[in-house]
Formats: structure tokens, C-alpha cells, sequence
């Protein structure tokens, strides 16, 4: 695939292809375009030494051997700069070489170079902005490493494509090691190497995972903004309290109590609203082989062997029934027209085109394989209710790591977490990618977990049969809230799904009820207009 994707590339860059008798010819005259892309690539030499590492990008360059690729390595591990001196004259020398490493640079998020070398840069607001912002974090970055909560940041800027997997583990690798403070300058440094708009990207994150700080930080921020924030307190609150007027101060003190914005945070409310229920057209007979997403705009059931399409409005589409095995016993949404689905005692992983009913292709597994998800090119799945193999989608086994619990019912993957329930113990599994356990949730207030699914802010939703309710958890296990429960007219949730892009939760119970619950995030909900063109000129509503 990424070769199929860089040929196409290439063939974008070049501006055309000679052909001959149906095949290739190669010119021995570097076309105009070509020597074009090297010399914007060459202008930006120093800024290669200044903030590429060649390790993100080296091992993707094809056509380089794997002895010049060792010296590289091994001179970075002393001297980044000399290893990119080294790196980029070898680029350099050949128009082939050029090509593919502008490639490599998209792909792993390089848009600090990418934007120069296609020759596209920002609007004057937004770069203005940049420049402010940079100046503010640059001024107070002393301060800022005292109060930014560095797991949470760096977590929000992964999720939102700031930075990468691997940059995030260093990051958490570093704080581990060394502390909060080595982590933040770590942070600083990687995502400086990677956006020119770092800054803006920055303070976005803070905006979404600690308000207050960025408030604290804004010279445009208002009155309202800063009692939203709990930096002022607000006169119609009763309740003495204090408030230091020295800038370089980033807790709120109310009498002997200092209550950082965590905590303040953590209780924030998640509400919601039923938008319908309705019965399907099955009924239920086997709760393992029954199962529900969202896709396309689209509620997709799967019951037995058969899907069931319904708007979202609840109205009936389509039926369609699937002359394979008998039993669809796990399912995962792969595109907006493929699923994955597997089968009870069975050694096959079928892609289904739910538009046409069609199965487009088929993996041969080594053993029987019962839940599965998908996310970025990979499949994960229990295998015989004791491993956990990954695999690519030839069903090449990446990695494989035993499963907690015979029991598993439910496997869900959200960005570099891996969530299992196990409905006979209760227990909810959070894995990161490579097999190794985080944490573990349990507790009285939920009985025979079955669903679980993620919203866009981190947070875990799980469905208890037995205790008839569905509650939240925050992204760190601890518990959030009940939100919903028989008072809803939900009895027995078997399945839920959460849409990020609608902010709706879909619960699916064991007698073929489906019922659409709008869920409202009253923070990021509330639109708050910016104090000052400069804020209008980011691009970014700030509630």
C-alpha cells in the first residue's frame, strides 16, 4: 500500500510519465520538476539541522542501504546535526532519493518542511498569531512547566495528529524517568521539530485539556472567561476566598483548599438526550452473535448472519443476508462501506462490502477467532478466548500477547489503548498496543460488563447487563458517572457504540431494542465569541 501510495506520488510530483510500448522509459535528463523539488528541498538545508531527526524518516527512504543507515544512526546517537549533514548530501545527489524523502516527510507529520517545499504557507493572521503565541510560551515557559499536567497535554496533541506514537512514548518514557520538568522541555522539543505551528497547536491543546492555564497565560482573556476558568471568583459566589494577584500563581485558593484544575475538571458534567428507540426487526437469540455501529451516517446490526441497515432516525433501509457460515460472532467497521467479520469455531476473517452484501476478501487464520477491532491498518482479535493476536490485513501476525480472562466478550481500540471486558468477573482491561496492562476497572455499581466505547475526549463508556446501566469512566479508570440507567427505559445494554463525529451514543439491548442518545460535553459545547481579532485570526473557536 505505501509503495502503491508513494508511485502515485511520485507520478503527482513529476508531472508526467513516458511511455512506450506500455512500458516505462527511463531518462537519463532529470526532468524540471524534479530538479525544481531539489532545489526547495536543498533551501531548507538549515532548517533540516535544526529540527529533523533522522531516525523518524530514514527507514522509509527506499534506496538507501541498510550500511549508510547504520552510520547515520550510530553519528545521531552523539550528533543529530553532523547525522543530518550526512543524511540530507545523500538525498541530495539523486532526484529518486529527493522524491521519496519529501514523501516520507508527509507521511510522518513533518509539516514544518512540507508546507516550504510545496510552496504553501499561512495567511498573514494565522502567522501573526504563531509569532504572538511563540513570544507568550517562549516568555513564560518557566512557569508553564510548573503547572502544565504533561501526560494530558501530550495526550491530546497525539489525538489530534500534533504528534506521533512514537513521540508520545518518549515523552511518557522521559517523565517516567526523569519528571514533569524533563518531559515538558522533551514536549517543546519534539513538537517544535515537526510544526511550524507549534505554538498555535499548543495552546489549541491547552484550550481543550487545561483551560485555565491558557486563560491564565491569554492577555485577551476576559472577565468571563477567567471566572469560567475558576482564576477570578465570580461576586455572586457566598463563600470567602482568595486569589493571588501574582501572574507567575496557577492555583485557586478557596481557605486551606487548593483546587487544581484537574480536579475541577474531573467534574465537569456529561449529559444527555434521547433522540429514539426502536425494536428491530430480529429478535435476539444469541448474544454473542449479535452486534451494532455506526457507519456512513448509518445504524448497521448484524443478527445471526444477517445486517440490518436503519437511518438516523431509526427508519428500516435494508436487509441483507450473508450466505457464508452461520454465526457472525465479532465485527469492526473498516471504511465507510467495509466491516470485518469473524465466526464461531471458524479460521477465517471475512471484509464485507455492507452495500452490496459481497465478500471482498477473505483471511485464512491459524485458529478460531471470536471479537475483533480495527484501527490504523491493523487488526486486533481474540483467538480461542486466550491470546490477543494483532495482524495486518494479509493476516500476518504482527505481535500476540495472552489474553487476562477466558471470559472476554468485547475488544475496543481507541488510538494507543486497547479496552477488554470480561463479563464474568466484571473487569474492565486497558492494554496499551503492545500487550502491556495500564489499568483495570471494577466495581459494585456495574454487573456483567459487555460494551464498551470511547468519545473523542478520552472518555470510556461501559455496559453493564445485569445492573442494567451504562456509566463513564475517565481516561485514567477512575470512575466518572452513571449515565444512563432503567429511569431511561434501557433494560439488559449489551451494545454501545459512541459516533466522535455526531457526539452520539448508540445502546443496543438483549431483546433487540435500539435506542440514540445525543451526548453533550457542556464545555466544549458552549460557544464563547473571541475577546480580539487576533484570536478570530487562529482559526480557532475558543469556548
Amino acid at each position: 500500500m505505501a509503495s502503491n501510495m508513494f508511485l502515485q506520488y511520485e507520478k503527482d510530483v513529476s508531472g508526467e510519465t513516458s511511455l512506450q510500448h506500455g512500458h516505462n522509459i527511463q531518462s537519463t535528463q532529470i526532468p524540471r520538476s524534479q530538479e525544481d523539488l531539489r532545489d526547495r528541498v536543498s533551501s531548507l538545508k538549515q532548517a533540516f539541522i535544526e529540527f529533523l531527526r533522522p531516525s523518524d524518516v530514514i527507514f522509509d527512504i527506499q534506496g538507501l542501504n541498510d550500511d549508510f543507515i547504520d552510520t547515520v544512526i550510530e553519528i545521531e546517537a552523539y550528533d543529530r546535526k553532523t547525522a543530518v549533514k550526512v543524511l540530507m548530501k545523500k538525498i541530495l545527489k539523486d532526484a529518486g532519493l529527493v522524491t521519496q524523502f519529501v514523501f516520507v516527510l508527509e507521511t510522518q507529520g513533518y509539516e514544518r518542511f512540507v508546507g516550504p517545499i510545496h510552496q504553501t504557507s499561512s495567511d498573514k493572521g494565522t502567522a501573526f498569531s504563531q509569532e504572538y503565541f511563540e513570544f507568550i510560551i517562549k516568555r513564560l515557559k518557566g512557569e508553564l512547566i510548573d503547572v502544565l499536567d504533561i501526560l494530558i497535554i501530550c495526550g491530546n496533541l497525539y489525538q489530534n495528529g500534533c504528534i506521533k506514537l512514537r513521540d508520545k512514548e518518549d515523552i511518557e518514557a522521559v517523565h517516567s524517568k526523569s519528571g514533569r520538568t524533563a518531559a515538558n522541555q522533551r514536549l517543546f522539543q519534539l513538537i517544535r521539530r515537526r510544526k511550524s505551528n507549534w505554538a498555535l497547536l499548543f495552546v489549541k491543546a491547552m484550550k481543550e485539556s487545561q483551560e485555565y492555564v491558557k486563560c491564565k497565560m491569554d492577555p485577551s482573556s476576559n472577565n468571563e472567561d477567567l471566572e469560567r476558568t475558576g482564576i477570578v471568583v465570580s461576586q455572586a459566589q457566598t463563600y470567602d476566598s482568595e486569589l493571588s494577584h501574582d501572574f507567575t500563581r496557577w492555583t485557586y485558593v478557596s481557605g486551606k483548599k487548593k483546587l487544581r484544575y484537574s480536579q475541577r475538571k474531573r467534574h465537569q458534567p456529561i449529559e444527555k438526550r434521547k433522540r429514539f428507540t426502536f425494536e428491530m426487526k430480529w429478535s435476539i437469540t444469541n448474544l454473542f452473535a449479535y452486534h451494532c455501529l455506526m457507519m456512513a451516517n448509518q445504524i448497521v446490526a448484524c443478527v445471526k448472519n444477517a445486517f440490518l441497515i436503519y437511518d438516523l432516525d431509526g427508519n428500516f433501509i435494508r436487509e441483507m443476508s450473508i450466505t457464508t457460515f452461520d454465526w457472525i460472532y465479532g465485527m469492526t467497521a473498516l471504511s465507510d462501506e467495509l466491516v470485518a467479520v469473524t465466526y464461531n469455531d471458524c479460521c477465517l476473517i471475512d471484509i464485507i462490502n455492507i452495500n452490496t452484501g459481497n465478500v471482498t476478501k477473505r483471511i485464512k487464520t491459524n485458529d478460531s477467532c471470536s471479537k475483533i477491532s480495527y484501527e490504523n491498518g491493523l487488526m486486533y482479535a481474540v483467538f480461542k478466548h486466550s491470546t490477543i493476536k494483532v495482524m495486518n490485513m494479509f493476516g500476518n501476525v504482527i505481535r500476540s500477547f495472552p489474553s487476562p480472562s477466558f471470559y472476554i466478550n468485547y475488544i475496543k481500540i481507541d488510538k494507543d489503548r486497547l479496552f477488554l471486558t470480561d463479563y464474568h468477573d466484571n473487569i474492565l482491561y486497558c492494554y496499551d498496543l503492545q500487550g502491556q496492562l495500564k489499568w483495570k476497572f471494577s466495581c459494585k455499581r456495574i454487573k456483567e460488563l459487555h460494551g464498551v466505547t470511547t468519545d473523542k475526549h478520552g472518555h470510556v463508556y461501559i455496559a453493564g447487563a445485569l445492573s442494567n446501566n451504562i456509566i463513564v469512566l475517565e481516561n485514567t479508570g477512575k470512575y466518572f458517572k452513571e449515565l444512563v440507567n432503567p429511569s431511561d427505559e434501557v433494560i439488559k445494554p449489551i451494545i454501545i457504540f459512541y459516533d466522535k463525529s455526531n457526539n452520539c451514543l448508540l445502546v443496543c439491548n438483549a431483546k433487540g431494542s435500539v435506542s440514540l442518545f445525543d451526548i453533550i460535553h457542556p464545555q466544549s459545547c458552549e460557544i464563547v465569541k473571541p475577546t480580539s481579532s487576533l484570536l478570530c485570526s487562529m482559526g480557532i473557536v475558543y469556548c
